[in-house]
């Protein structure tokens, strides 16, 4: 499995809804982050240190009440990887 991360920082109280076409896994960094997987009713809390992996081709929101931090693992099947 092919792996390429990406830091991001969320510095205020942010919600926003992320379409994905590559299966993610990503790490709590600092902070704490609430997520509402593609057809959940409810949001689940992800305090730093812990982790959650999202299935490709699909959307989940994400919000934050506090400033964050958080790692994204784009997680690729063995082959080309991305172009």
């Amino acid at each position: 499995m092919l792996r390429r991360f990406v830091a991001r920082e969320l510095r205020a109280v942010l919600w926003v809804r992320v379409q994905i076409r590559t299966a993610e896994r990503l790490t709590v960094l600092s902070g704490e982050l609430l997520v509402r997987g593609q057809g959940d009713a409810e949001y689940v809390r992800y305090p730093s240190g812990t982790c959650f992996e999202v299935a490709a081709e699909s959307s989940f929101d994400i919000k934050a009440e506090v400033p964050s931090a958080y790692l994204c693992e784009l997680l690729y099947a063995a082959g080309p990887g991305p172009s």
